[in-house]
């Protein structure tokens, strides 16, 4: 079965058997393309095949075919109907009314989305109640994007903000050291270090600032149980705001995210709240050659909620480790320079995107001995966290 079938016939096909209701149909042929394709898999067809599993009632499946859909979709506007869906069945309606706001921030035609946000705001009980009936999933899932017709997939980028910038400075490098010829090698390399673009310039300005509305709760109106965190009133929950962008821009990413944890458990608004998620959500992938924040294995384990994303760059031992089509697991135990660790499994998944390399790559990582993991911390599973290492090597 080759891309071009999976994504024309086929494609018209699946889209025939939602509109129909014939959601086991358009699983099995979804599945088979999947099973066939793996990595190439394209994103409408496993939109389809997560639409399928909402229509069956399967939504814990689904996120799987979720999850796969983000990678394959660049987690753009249709991958947001789906995790919006998926957070209703959590009961973490603010979270889907986060993703809708999304869709509509990046296109104001979304009318969709748009219908979406006022029907949360007239009754979180009644759509809690309409998602009972799977097959009501339609109600917040459009299946506008399976149409054959649309514009065909963009594969992914990797944004890489001020290029320009850097390639300016190393040119005007290069001409100084041609210029002070073999004399100034030292000199050169000198310049090359403080003329070395700072990889977090400019970030503040591309940051969400914080929000011009919003409030606090005072603790005592909670019927429930307080929120574990509580601000005196509105300036002081909108100072740790300032302060996490302003650690974004400083490079201290695993700080911000506590902050901005903080925030989301706290007295705060959902105004506050939300604009807390989009900065985190706006928070860069630190370099391994300027990370600046590192964070504890103890503090992370004790943490992980308020942590999430965070970025680690720690080094131990490797247990257990195992090998499965390009990729590499194992158990992490951090080094005695850690002191005492909350007794937690951490598990490590590596691989290499390029598949020609993949093999080569992680027959050089040492299974046995000290090892450097650098990475972040993707999930809770269980009762031990995931870290996807983005490097791995020995110290």
């Amino acid at each position: 079965m080759s891309e071009t079938v999976a994504t024309g016939n086929d494609l018209a096909y699946l889209r025939r058997a939602l509109f129909e209701g014939r959601y086991n149909d358009a699983y099995d042929r979804a599945a088979g393309i999947r099973q066939t394709l793996r990595e190439r898999t394209p994103a409408r067809v496993l939109y389809a095949g997560a639409c399928a599993l909402f229509g069956l009632g399967h939504v814990l499946q689904a996120e799987e075919w979720v999850s796969e859909h983000g990678r394959a979709s660049d987690f753009d506007a249709s991958h947001m109907y789906l995790t919006g869906y998926v957070e209703i069945h959590r009961r973490r309606l603010d979270r889907a009314l986060l993703s809708w706001t999304r869709i509509v921030q990046a296109d104001p035609g979304e009318t969709f989305a748009d219908e979406l946000i006022e029907r949360l705001k007239r009754g979180e009980a009644e759509v809690l109640r309409e998602v009972r009936d799977p097959s009501n999933f339609t109600r917040y899932v459009p299946l506008a994007p399976l149409d054959v017709a649309s514009a065909p997939e963009k594969p992914r980028r990797t944004k890489r903000p001020r290029i320009r910038d850097a390639y300016r400075r190393l040119v005007l490098v290069l001409i100084l050291l041609g210029l002070a010829g073999l004399g100034a090698v030292f000199l050169g390399t000198r310049l090359l270090e403080l003329l070395r673009p700072d990889p977090y310039a400019g970030l503040l300005e591309e940051l969400p600032r914080a929000p011009s509305g919003g409030t606090v709760t005072d603790p005592d109106r909670f019927e429930d149980e307080p929120p574990r965190f509580t601000y005196p009133d509105r300036e002081a929950a909108l100072d740790d705001y300032r302060n996490a962008r302003e650690k974004i821009g400083a490079g201290l990413v695993n700080q911000a995210r506590f902050l901005l944890g903080r925030l989301e458990l706290s007295n705060a608004s959902f105004e506050i709240k939300e604009r807390a998620r989009l900065l985190r959500d706006s928070i860069p992938t630190a370099p391994y050659s300027d990370f600046r924040d590192p964070i504890s294995v103890r503090e992370l384990v004790e943490e992980p909620y308020l942590y999430r994303g965070a970025q680690v760059l720690w080094t131990g031992t490797a247990e257990n480790a195992t090998r499965s089509e390009g990729v590499l697991r194992f158990d992490f135990r951090p080094g005695p320079e850690a002191g005492p660790v909350p007794d937690r499994r951490v598990i490590v998944l590596y691989s290499v995107d390029d598949a020609r390399r993949s093999e080569q790559a992680l027959d050089q990582v040492p299974e046995e001995g000290p090892i450097e993991v650098f990475g972040l911390l993707r999930e809770e599973a269980g009762t031990g966290l995931v870290v996807r290492a983005l490097r791995v090597t020995a110290p």
